[in-house]
């Protein structure tokens, strides 16, 4: 027998699970910073003549409706005691088109909106970006909804292995109340500050389980932080789609990958059948699937896969 515990830890083993986890998460996030980066750096971003640098214009576009009925379409609700408006325009991809400007009284912007010659309003990528708006009505502006992008994918990874990595408890084998159930954890997890406060300080729900929620809270924040910067703007582009899909697509990867190759034997058993050490039972097996006759396996093959109970 081993006297150093020391020496029995270092030698254990790391799960093969694990490597195939950290692999899948680098190849996402690689492939999200390559396709990311090409884009922004391959965007015509250009101080077109619906930027609002230009000079205001000082009669319509030639074949376009007057500017005061520009200015009407892209804000019907005019407020010239408060704010001061700017009509520039000009010719995109061979149209013209007006870009209208709501300032406040220090010059700053508040309110921006682009029409064709004819009125139609238009949040056409392409169009606002060669035109020159896209800084005012565009999602992605500057490098930093990518950089959130990418910290929120490695971070989504990150926690989703902490997460996995130990056994979280499954709701009681005994009946619970309602408002201390796996559901109620679950909402109370999604609703910011109240749901929280209320994971918190509800009775019923123990120590093992708070602490799961506020990890599902925290996971449910991270990625909802990493697509604001995305969706932020009135227009979104393939930039926009790319960073939206990318953080989507590892918030799955982690549930998906996690439950496979990182969550021990016993993930998700009742916690009131957990030893005392926080392990479940080396008799339990999580429940099985209901199998249908015609599926079921031969005689004198048992199917003693066991499945892990629940999914999250």
């Amino acid at each position: 027998m081993n006297a150093n515990p020391s020496v029995g830890r270092a030698n254990r083993a790391i799960p093969r699970g694990w490597f195939a986890y950290a692999a899948g998460g680098l190849i996402l996030l690689a492939a999200y910073v390559a396709t990311s980066t090409a884009l922004y750096a391959t965007r015509e971003l250009d101080d077109g003549p619906l930027s609002a640098h230009r000079a205001d214009l000082v009669a319509p576009l030639a074949g376009s409706i007057p500017l005061d009925q520009a200015l009407h379409i892209c804000f019907p609700k005019e407020h010239p005691q408060t704010y001061r408006y700017r009509v520039v325009g000009g010719t995109v991809g061979g149209r013209p088109y007006y870009g209208c400007y709501e300032l406040h009284s220090d010059g700053s912007i508040n309110r921006a909106a682009v029409i064709d010659g004819q009125g139609v309003r238009t949040l056409n990528a392409h169009i606002l970006e060669v035109g020159g708006a896209w800084p005012w009505l565009g999602s992605v502006t500057s490098p930093w909804p990518v950089i959130a992008g990418g910290a929120g994918i490695a971070s989504l990874i990150g926690l989703g292995f902490v997460y996995y990595r130990k056994l979280r408890p499954g709701p009681p084998v005994r009946r619970a109340p309602w408002w201390a159930g796996g559901p109620a954890v679950v909402l109370y997890a999604v609703v910011p500050v109240i749901g929280w406060v209320a994971l918190a300080v509800v009775p019923g729900i123990s120590s093992r389980r708070r602490k799961r929620g506020f990890l599902l809270a925290l996971f449910i924040g991270i990625a909802f932080w990493a697509n604001v910067g995305a969706l932020g703007g009135d227009a979104q582009d393939a930039l926009s789609a790319v960073i939206v899909g990318f953080v989507t697509a590892a918030a799955i990867y982690t549930v998906v990958a996690g439950r496979h190759w990182v969550a021990p034997p016993g993930f998700g058993a009742p916690e009131d059948l957990l030893n005392s050490d926080g392990r479940a039972p080396a008799a339990w097996q999580p429940p099985k699937r209901a199998v249908p006759a015609a599926d079921a396996a031969p005689a004198g093959r048992a199917d003693d896969s066991p499945e892990r109970a629940g999914y999250l």
